[in-house]
């Protein structure tokens, strides 16, 4: 399924915007995204193989741009592929994954299964990472799937972009050319598409349409004291104790900010015995920038449809809490990282947040 995984604010300083320019746009016109809004790019580059990089704006499955995944170390902060715009609004990116000229070619050659997109508006960036649903299916058409492209939602329009960069940095092997791994096309549209998202083939969770909602990478921060935690962002919530002394590192994630004290509290994460875990904690003891940490959003009402164990944070590999979660629980996601929603709850005369698998939430 395809999922939202992340999402990084960074503000760089020393970063030089690209000046608009009015130059020979690169790609043929779109008849099925011409309603959303076709935008596109005036130039391209690519860290592999350049030239080709520009078959993946002729809306033409039979041609692709592909490169060998070992001329890319897929983990550095070179992207594989840029597209540059002269300050345009771009709303959602569809990618038309994979050699899509056949079923043969498909699954002969490399898939990429998750791409960080990186839209820059001058000296500023954001950071979206999506994992692709690795489906051969050109004829399925609906808000999400159009001939065989798959739509990247944003979760909102980003204005004045001047450039988007792809990071390719997992892949699916292909069959007989191992590492070739194959983008079709990509548009970009200034228009969202403005059905509900219904679910994606092999997707039987109501409610949810496989998107990651997560706030990305987290910035790290040195504490000014001793780090008191709770579940939640106030003192509303359950205590999950306290950790480590002044000076201490922790990564900071998100920021919320209770109304009720008129006070920040960021969502930090750090490791206890070795184990990872998610906590908050008041903004008064983290020495961190607040304008460079995204602030949460309330994202759907969920309901537990069967006794579940419940995580510290996004995945099996965070600590585990002792307690189950009942079948029945009601509450709402804030967060979806890794196939997990963090779910708010009443817990007795106290708020609490645990992270619980999606597979287990039947969300609204």
């Amino acid at each position: 399924m395809r999922k939202l995984m992340a999402l990084i604010l960074c503000l760089c300083l020393g970063a030089v915007p690209l000046a608009a320019q009015a130059a020979k746009l690169v790609g043929e016109s779109s008849s099925w995204t011409a309603a959303l809004g076709e935008v596109k790019p005036y130039s391209t580059d690519a860290q592999s193989n350049a030239a080709g990089l520009r078959q993946a704006l002729d809306n033409d499955a039979s041609t692709c741009w592909s490169y060998i995944t070992w001329s890319s170390t897929g983990h550095d902060d070179v992207p594989e592929a840029t597209f540059y715009f002269s300050g345009e609004t771009i709303s959602d990116i569809w990618v038309r994954a994979g050699n899509q000229a056949s079923y043969d070619t498909y699954y002969n050659n490399a898939f990429p299964e998750n791409i960080r997109v990186r839209i820059w508006r001058q000296n500023a960036w954001l950071d979206y990472t999506y994992a692709l649903d690795d489906y051969f299916q050109p004829g399925v058409s609906n808000q999400d799937w159009q001939d065989g492209y798959q739509r990247l939602a944003l979760p909102s329009p980003e204005q004045g972009v001047t450039r988007v960069e792809f990071f390719i940095f997992k892949w699916r092997n292909g069959n007989v050319s191992t590492y070739n791994v194959c983008v079709s096309d990509v548009l970009f549209t200034s228009q969202a598409a403005v059905a509900a998202p219904l679910p994606y083939p092999g997707e039987s969770q109501p409610g949810y349409a496989g998107q990651d909602r997560s706030y990305g990478n987290g910035v790290e921060a040195a504490l000014l004291m001793r780090m008191a935690t709770r579940s939640g962002p106030s003192t509303n919530y359950d205590g999950l104790g306290s950790y480590f002394k002044e000076g201490d590192l922790v990564k900071v994630l998100t920021k919320a900010y209770d109304k009720r004290n008129g006070i920040w509290w960021v969502q930090t994460e750090f490791k206890y015995q070795g184990t990872p875990r998610r906590a908050y904690t008041g903004v008064k003891r983290v020495d961190v920038n607040l304008d460079l940490i995204p602030e949460e959003t309330e994202i759907c009402a969920a309901t537990v449809n069967y006794s579940t164990y419940a995580y510290y944070g996004p995945g099996e590999s965070y600590s585990r809490h002792k307690d189950m979660i009942p079948s029945g629980t009601t509450g709402v996601i804030y967060n979806i990282d890794n196939g997990f929603g963090q779910l708010e709850f009443q817990n007795g005369n106290n708020k609490r947040r645990v992270w619980i698998p999606m597979e287990n939430l039947i969300t609204q």
